[in-house]
């Protein structure tokens, strides 16, 4: 609401038609940049009456984003229903400096032990806090999940693969170097 009472001065997402986008969080960055999560549309950065959007087209992994936070390097999380995500501090500037590129979006999800939530449960205030020593703590539903963005482990080795047969309408065939099956298989 402006100044005038009861006057709204704007409605940033309404070039999406009236009520088509739920705002699921908000978050004020240092350059005065408001960022809403949404459900449905990715996130959107509103600057000086200006906004884009940051969703799939861009390289999120999802569109409903929950909320968002910066770590300490300067990269961002996001907490969707596809799992956490991250985008690299450096992605998100070239984004912000032009909203055509593509972010190299991490996402972990159920198998990485993060649950996916289809929608927040409940308003907290806010969802997610960072610790002095760096670590993200968020809500996940009923969950109380740590990210400590400093440390994330990973192996970049692919594990050994042997394929011992194969199956291919319902028959088996041992593997080989040789293997050839019969047309039309």
């Amino acid at each position: 609401l402006g100044r005038d009472a009861g006057k709204i001065e704007a409605n940033y997402l309404a070039t999406y038609g009236p009520g088509s986008v739920r705002v699921t969080g908000l978050r004020l960055d240092a350059d005065g940049a408001l960022w809403a999560g949404t459900a449905g549309h990715g996130i959107a950065r509103i600057l000086n009456g200006r906004i884009t959007m940051l969703s799939t087209a861009n390289g999120l992994p999802c569109d409903q984003v929950h909320w968002s936070t910066l770590d300490g390097n300067g990269s961002m999380w996001m907490y969707a229903t596809c799992g956490l995500v991250r985008v690299p501090r450096d992605d998100l500037a070239a984004w912000i400096a032009d909203p055509r590129r593509r972010v190299a979006a991490t996402l972990w999800d159920g198998a990485d032990g993060v649950p996916p939530v289809a929608t927040a449960e409940g308003y907290f205030n806010p969802p997610v806090t960072k610790a002095a020593d760096g670590k993200l703590w968020f809500l996940s539903g009923a969950e109380l999940l740590w990210v400590d963005p400093d440390h994330i482990p990973s192996n970049p080795v692919p594990p050994p693969v042997h394929v011992a047969s194969f199956v291919a309408d319902h028959r088996t065939y041992a593997a080989s170097s040789g293997l050839r099956l019969p047309p039309l298989v």
